[in-house]
Parts: C-alpha cells; structure tokens; sequence
C-alpha cells in the first residue's frame, strides 16, 4: 500500500465526518490509554516495592480520570467545587 503524502492525508481528514474524525481519533486515543494502563499495572510485579497508600493514590486517581472522560462523554457539567468551612 503507497503511503499517503501530508497534502494528501490533509485532504482526507478534511473531508471526513464529524463522527469519523471521534473514530479514528477516539480508536486511537483509547488503544493507547488501554496500553499505559497495563504497563501501570506491571509495577504490581515483585521486583518494585510499594505502600498501600502508594496503591491506593495510583487507583483514585485512575478511577477520577475515567469518572472526568465518562462525565465528559456523556456531557454532565462539573460541579464547581464548595468550601464549607466549619462556624
């Protein structure tokens, strides 16, 4: 298969959809993620040490960025931290 030039690549992402753009760009991006993911888990092996609360940071802020992408996505507004200070 001959490789696309710049000019020629330019005119494809031009002309597709809004919907095929999110495709190809979300195949990508999530393959990715998915990938650093697994490598972030090899660091459960023997050969590293870790505390619980090392573990514990690492799956919070895990879990808080895919509650950011889900939110996001499906188009929930953030909350706007409060400060409720104790009287």
């Amino acid at each position: 298969m001959a490789k696309q030039t710049t000019k020629q690549t330019q005119t494809v992402k031009a002309e597709e959809t809004k919907a095929e753009k999110f495709y190809r760009l979300a195949s990508k991006r999530l393959a990715k993620a998915l990938k650093d993911i697994s490598l972030i888990g090899h660091l459960a092996s023997s050969q590293y040490e870790h505390t619980p609360e090392q573990t514990e940071y690492i799956v919070n802020a895990l879990t808080r960025a895919v509650e950011n992408v889900s939110d996001k996505l499906n188009k929930v507004k953030a909350e706007k931290p409060t400060v409720d200070l104790p009287k």
